[in-house]
């Protein structure tokens, strides 16, 4: 993610931008990550699963994203 990611989308809301934010589920993805998207004031956030743990990682070709876009969903869903 651009390090400057919560300004830009806090630039945009301010400007009345509706920014939808659509990260990975990489390990960058963190909970202090969602909260920055948050207090941003992005409008929302999009986060893909491509079917079961199984079908998602056969299909991303990374092993251990579908369990990295659950906790991220989680996670977001719990910040509000």
């Amino acid at each position: 993610m651009r390090k400057d990611l919560n300004d830009v989308l806090h630039y945009a809301a301010q400007r009345g931008i509706v920014c939808v934010v659509s990260p990975s589920a990489t390990l960058l993805l963190t909970e202090s990550a969602l909260d920055g998207i948050k207090e941003s004031e992005a409008f929302g956030i999009s986060i893909s699963l491509d079917g079961m743990a199984a079908t998602h990682e056969k299909i991303r070709g990374i092993e251990g994203t579908w369990k990295r876009g659950i906790d991220a969903i989680k996670s977001a869903v719990s910040l509000g």
